[in-house]
């Protein structure tokens, strides 16, 4: 029985059609202005919001973590960072994103996990936005596309789970987002263990 369950564990695990979901894999360098590194398969992005009269117009960083170090850790979790706010006297709009090849007709199931806090906080009236998305359109050019579909995280320094059944038309795209409307605290989302598997097959 122990060895069926494994089999199933395993199988279960192969289906997942997001590449490096746990960010357990390398890391290569974030893209001009989103320093430092991104988890590989994924993309940094960036969408800079208007300034304000107290805080200009910016772009998050992308941090490997833990420790930034752009090298993965066998001995700990590691996880995808997007930071930003006054650790970079701006506002912000941003983060990273990935194309999956969903089939049209099929239902999957999104998990991810996810949090989102503060630090140096200066203005708590300011509120931050942390989402993962899902198009299915499958398009990669567009962040602010009205066809992104938004699960919205709640602000908090532990982690929680965020899940979202869909019918794919085709390749889906997913994408992480944070964002930071004024340079009043550091803004920290974090995510890890992104899937995307035929619906009902995750254990």
């Amino acid at each position: 029985v122990l060895a069926f369950l494994l089999a199933v564990g395993a199988g279960v695990s192969a289906q997942n059609l997001v590449t490096n979901g746990d960010f357990e894999g390398t890391w290569t360098p974030a893209p001009p202005g989103l320093g430092e590194w991104v988890g590989a398969g994924w993309t940094g992005w960036s969408a800079r919001l208007a300034a304000t009269p107290s805080s200009q117009a910016g772009d998050p960083a992308l941090w490997s973590m833990p420790g930034n170090t752009g090298v993965p850790d066998p001995n700990v979790n590691n996880y995808q960072r997007i930071i930003g706010g006054s650790i970079r006297s701006s506002n912000f709009r941003g983060g990273i994103y990935q194309l999956v090849n969903t089939v049209a007709g099929q239902a999957y199931d999104l998990d991810i996990d996810g949090r989102m806090f503060r630090t140096n906080s200066t203005n708590q009236a300011v509120i931050p936005t942390a989402s993962v998305g899902y198009d299915l359109t499958g398009q990669t050019t567009n962040p602010l596309a009205t066809s992104i579909n938004w699960i919205n995280f709640q602000e908090s320094d532990a982690w929680s789970r965020y899940s979202v059944r869909f019918n794919a038309t085709g390749p889906t795209s997913i994408w992480v987002r944070g964002i930071m409307p004024e340079a009043t605290a550091w803004l920290h989302v974090d995510v890890d263990n992104v899937s995307v598997q035929p619906a009902g097959s995750t254990l």
